[in-house]
């Protein structure tokens, strides 16, 4: 699992990162200011998906756990959601890339609380 840095306050930002396989994840961050949402989109290989709103999550990907090796865990350090254009620039929200070992990590502690 690492985070994704850099990420400032610009309402449409685009950025890739690097998987531990060597293929890349390409991403665009937009925020709705009417809304006060932000929204995430995300290339890899040929999968492509626009418009996820973007709220605190242990897997945003989770429903293409089954076409993605990767997933997106949202951190709110309030545990509210991602309100604010600032909320990434602040460190006040984060988001990880997690590996197929975060993944499995998340399910099985979800698994033992129910």
């Amino acid at each position: 699992m690492f985070s994704i840095s850099g990420i400032s306050s610009d309402p449409l930002q685009s950025f890739n990162s690097a998987l531990a396989d060597g293929s890349r994840v390409y991403f665009t961050l937009s925020y709705k200011p009417r809304l006060q949402m932000w929204f995430l989109s995300l290339a890899w290989g040929s999968f492509t998906v626009h418009g996820l709103r973007v709220c605190a999550n242990p897997n945003l990907l989770e429903q293409y756990s089954n076409n993605l090796p990767f997933g997106i865990l949202v951190r709110v350090a309030d545990g509210t959601e991602p309100l604010l254009l600032n909320d990434f620039e602040t460190g006040r929200v984060t988001l990880w890339v997690l590996n197929q070992a975060d993944i499995a990590a998340i399910e099985a502690a979800y698994e033992a609380g129910s």
